[in-house]
């Protein structure tokens, strides 16, 4: 641990989506003051920036709290700043780089836990191992999506499967009834298309007839509106008629 006075420095944190867990900031803290403390900083109560609920994916314009830390590293007032882990900074391998860059660019170093520079280390390897984190940070949340998706599919089938064995719902999807299915009025018409259909007549027995017929003997189709050829001819030949 260095002696003498400490230096100023501020704090990044992060907490996924979907994750409620209070503790999570807390072990964040905790983790971070070590590091402090040992590095020779001192972080104060507002020095800390907490994005909750922020995907490890989002860019710089989609967390309230990085564009606040950001404004304040431009006023020059700070060069130093703490996060648990790189995967609090990013777990997207390409927004972890811009995010890094983007902080070397300002002069700005930035620790992890244990101690490693993740922004202004001129050392390859160093860099090497930082990115090659970020792809590590990358695949572990993909996996994380992979797991949570899967648990709410399974969640919701075994809802299902409950509701249904407590008869709280039908198995059976209610959908748009067939024309003549619940209904004497439609049942009588397609009775009528069918005798229509079969006449001698010509003048009746073509789909455009019927339709001319039945809006004569005052029948309307389902919507109210009079009947068309398509209509008829559509309801006729799903009862078989030809």
């Amino acid at each position: 641990m260095k002696k003498g006075p400490k230096k100023k420095a501020l704090a990044y944190l992060r907490r996924s989506n979907g994750v409620n867990d209070s503790a999570s900031e807390k072990r964040q803290r905790e983790a971070i003051d070590r590091a402090a403390a040992h590095a020779g900083y001192v972080i104060e109560e507002d020095g800390y920036f907490f994005d909750a609920k922020i995907s490890g994916a989002s860019e710089l314009e989609d967390r309230p709290a990085l564009q606040k830390l950001f404004a304040i590293l431009e006023d020059g007032d700070y060069d130093t700043i703490f996060c648990e882990a790189i995967d609090r900074i990013a777990r997207s391998t390409l927004c972890g780089q811009v995010l890094c860059n983007q902080l070397k660019e300002m002069g700005v170093t930035a620790y992890d836990s244990f101690g490693k520079n993740l922004t202004t280390s001129t050392d390859g390897e160093q860099n090497l191992i930082r990115d090659i984190m970020l792809c590590i940070a990358s695949y572990e949340r993909e996996k994380i999506v992979a797991r949570m998706l899967h648990g709410r599919k399974r969640k919701k089938k075994d809802l299902k499967a409950k509701a249904r064995k407590n008869n709280r719902i039908s198995t059976k999807v209610e959908g748009k009834k067939a024309f003549g299915e619940d209904s004497k009025i439609e049942q009588a018409i397609i009775k009528k298309i069918k005798t229509l259909r079969k006449s001698k007549s010509k003048k009746h027995s073509t789909w455009g007839g019927i339709a001319l017929a039945l809006n004569e003997s005052g029948f309307t189709n389902r919507a109210g509106n009079p009947w068309r050829m398509a209509n008829v001819r559509k309801i006729g030949m799903a009862n078989g008629l030809n």
